[in-house]
């Protein structure tokens, strides 16, 4: 189960401006800054490439309470999302893991980068084929 502290919300502002120096020359804007977002903290960037809508998330989870005098742990994630009209899809594009001491160290951007210009590239290339579910209409009742 994911643990976020609440008292003290995380510093991520280095780490989403990265994020947006790599995403916005291949025509992603932020569309949703660092938030919890069920027990995860989220940015999301987006863009349209054809009729097909893009979003590219960037998630860190802390597996565990902040350790008293060591470094909190993450686990980072970069997805894609793709949607149109009623279809949609979502793919996992691959997964670090780093303390909260590391955020900024080099080797770890590269390694984040490399995992967003993926999930930019995967974007490059879905059809409306790739786009395998589709979204609930709801329950209409007569």
């Amino acid at each position: 189960m994911a643990y976020t502290p609440m008292e003290e919300e995380p510093d991520f502002s280095n780490l989403q401006a990265c994020a947006a120096t790599w995403l916005t020359p291949q025509g992603y804007e932020l569309f949703s800054g660092f938030g919890n977002r069920h027990g995860s903290w989220e940015a999301t960037f987006s863009r349209q490439h054809g009729n097909i809508t893009e979003f590219i998330s960037l998630d860190l989870t802390s597996l565990s309470a902040p350790p008293v005098g060591r470094p909190l742990s993450y686990n980072v994630e970069v997805w894609i999302d793709a949607e149109q009209a009623d279809k949609f899809c979502r793919r996992m594009v691959g997964q670090l893991s780093v303390t909260d001491d590391h955020l900024n160290a080099q080797d770890f951007l590269q390694k984040l980068s490399a995992l967003l210009n993926t999930a930019a590239s995967v974007g490059n290339n879905l059809t409306s084929a790739d786009l395998d579910g589709t979204y609930s209409r709801g329950f209409m009742r007569p």
